[in-house]
């Protein structure tokens, strides 16, 4: 599963993709089916030279920040290079 949110008021923005992984671990809760966190990761996207990636939380875990993932066989990366 993917979560994304363009950033463009970076901390408003930020606030409201961390309610949406709120959600899903109170759906994840209802419905009796966790999530593996150890396997979830947080990446930014963007062309611009700055890195940084607002710290992302679910099921009270801190999400680890990457500048790489693996998707369906294809690699992504944060600069999409």
């Amino acid at each position: 599963m993917k979560v994304y949110k363009v950033l463009r008021n970076v901390h408003e923005d930020t606030q409201i993709l961390q309610n949406d992984l709120n959600t899903l671990e109170q759906w994840s809760t209802e419905w009796q089916l966790s999530f593996n966190t150890t396997k979830c990761e947080a990446i930014r996207i963007s062309k611009k030279n700055d890195r940084t990636c607002p710290e992302y939380y679910l099921d009270g875990n801190k999400l680890d920040q990457v500048s790489e993932t693996k998707d369906l066989g294809i690699y992504v990366t944060s600069n999409l290079s």
